[in-house]
């Protein structure tokens, strides 16, 4: 480890004010001075020097100073803005901190957006981990009293919306994305599936699959449905397929609502969903597939291109599908055989090697099969293009 001098540990004993009553009647500036002092000792130190060094300042800094250095910065310049975003975000860091103090912070809208830019990046980036906790209600809610504050725009509401759903999905928040999400303006609904669509939790998404039958059945809204369809694809898994299949087989001349339930059926991972995406293709040859490109309906061609993606999304359960024994390979195989006239796999070698050992184990005509298979995924090039409709185009 690096040695310090003498001279520099006085210097940082005295910066650091290790007598925390001496930090507590510093102004905002002159912690910013004493904190600038510091830092101008550090380039001395070894890493685990500075890193102690910044937790002992820290840690001389409460809370409740913290949140007056937070209402003192509100009218501070763009300089003392910087700092106090550190000194929260170092203030974290540490480890030292309550919800309750971050939420009284959060949801006031006269403190300095800088401390509130500094908690709402803490807690995104350990969302998970605070999602498990008693926290996450009590963050949650200062996210909502700030959204509604008529100090913030109203982008940074629904940001704030769509963390406060991420953190807890209970309460007054499920009451407000079932509000959303049952509103007579477009833009409203799709934030409250969007909503939704955040919220980690599962308990909330058996009234997601209420509002997606709702959405179904007045069709006013086909891109929020859409969005609800993956978002319950995305948390649950193969819980909603029943739904899924519900909506594939009302959908009737609906070729949006079609494409969108056949891809969440793929992303899904239930392997019933392999036969009814090769059905979809209306052609047991595959012909209809090499003719994709020419079919002048721009509809008919978003779909079927729609069907490959679906594909790629059930690349995941494929795969184990593939390195096991069980129902539903072959349907499996058939599939993937329509989607190579497409273009690449999402996940290409690890799909093709899964294919090879399961058809190495079969015999019998398999692997010539695969092997042709495997030929078409990788005559494409390994770019990829965005298609006019939201997918992966080839």
């Amino acid at each position: 480890m690096k040695k310090i001098s003498a001279l520099t540990l006085i210097l940082l004993s005295i910066l650091m004010g290790l007598n925390p009553a001496g930090a507590h009647g510093e102004s905002l500036y002159e912690l910013e001075v004493r904190w600038r002092e510091l830092r101008a000792g550090m380039p001395e130190m070894s890493r685990e020097q500075r890193l102690g060094a910044a937790t002992a300042f820290f840690s001389t800094i409460p809370w409740d100073r913290i949140m007056s250095y937070c209402g003192e910065g509100a009218s501070a310049g763009p300089d003392l803005g910087e700092f106090i975003f550190g000194l929260v975000d170092g203030k974290l860091r540490s480890g030292d901190w309550q919800a309750a103090d971050l939420a009284a912070i959060i949801s006031d809208p006269d403190m300095a957006s800088s401390c509130q830019s500094a908690i709402v990046k803490h807690i995104y980036t350990h969302r998970e981990a605070i999602a498990e906790t008693d926290a996450a209600p009590v963050l949650a809610q200062a996210f909502i009293t700030l959204a509604d504050s008529d100090s913030r725009s109203l982008n940074h509401g629904r940001q704030l919306e769509l963390g406060a759903a991420n953190l807890w999905g209970g309460g007054g928040i499920l009451s407000r994305m079932l509000r959303y999400s049952r509103g007579d303006e477009k833009e409203i609904v799709r934030h409250g599936i969007r909503m939704f669509c955040e919220t980690t939790a599962p308990e909330p998404m058996d009234s997601l699959a209420v509002i997606t039958r709702e959405l179904a059945e007045h069709r006013r809204y086909p891109r929020a449905l859409g969005r609800a369809l993956i978002g319950l694809s995305e948390c649950c898994g193969a819980t909603y397929f029943d739904l899924f299949l519900e909506m594939l087989e009302t959908s009737g001349e609906d070729l949006q609502l079609r494409r969108d339930a056949l891809k969440a059926m793929g992303r899904s991972g239930d392997p019933r969903s392999y036969a009814l995406l090769v059905d979809e293709y209306k052609d047991s040859e595959t012909g209809i597939v090499d003719a994709t490109h020419a079919i002048e309906d721009r509809d008919l061609r978003s779909f079927y291109w729609n069907l490959w993606l679906a594909t790629r999304l059930a690349e995941p359960g494929m795969i184990d599908l593939l390195d096991g024994d069980g129902d539903h390979a072959e349907e499996a195989i058939e599939l993937l055989d329509r989607a190579s006239r497409f273009g690449l796999a999402d996940t290409r070698e690890e799909i093709l090697t899964a294919m090879e050992r399961w058809a190495a184990r079969r015999g019998s005509l398999w692997p010539e099969r695969v092997a042709t298979i495997a030929d078409r995924f990788r005559s494409f090039p390994e770019t990829r293009q965005r298609s006019d409709d939201g997918g992966d185009r080839p």
